[in-house]
């Protein structure tokens, strides 16, 4: 079954509405922890002109590092995921027509892992 766009768009915003929230969080915390200590020593006083440009830098990586976790995640979802799940699919749908000859090779654990592989031999049996 194909995803339709307005789901496609959903599950990838949903993905990247994900990654943003872990990340901003962690540099968030990692920006705090810098600039208190950093203060501190140096003896610094911070001026609400400083936080706010380290606020929009720190929102501007939040972001960027976001987008790239997004695009890495989608490409690895279509290596481990859709690849094989279209595989099988096909040769089911070749089967259901009454092709019986069909048999669907066994995809690389690495990528995949082994639950691929349980199904693509039950069908590959079943044909």
């Amino acid at each position: 079954m194909k995803e339709t766009g307005l789901k496609r768009a959903l599950r990838i915003f949903s993905t990247f509405f994900t990654f943003f929230l872990l990340v901003a969080f962690v540099i968030t915390c990692s920006i705090m922890l810098f600039v208190t200590t950093m203060s501190e020593s140096l003896g610094i006083t911070l001026t609400p002109e400083n936080i706010g440009v380290a606020a929009k830098l720190t929102f501007l990586n939040a972001v960027l590092i976001s987008l790239l976790f997004s695009i890495f995640d989608e490409i690895r979802r279509r290596i481990t995921v859709d690849g094989p799940v279209n595989q099988i699919s096909q040769a089911a749908e070749r089967m259901a027509q009454g092709d019986f000859s069909v048999r669907i090779q066994p995809v690389s654990e690495v990528l995949a892992g082994d639950r691929f592989n349980q199904i693509i031999a039950s069908i590959n049996r079943m044909a």
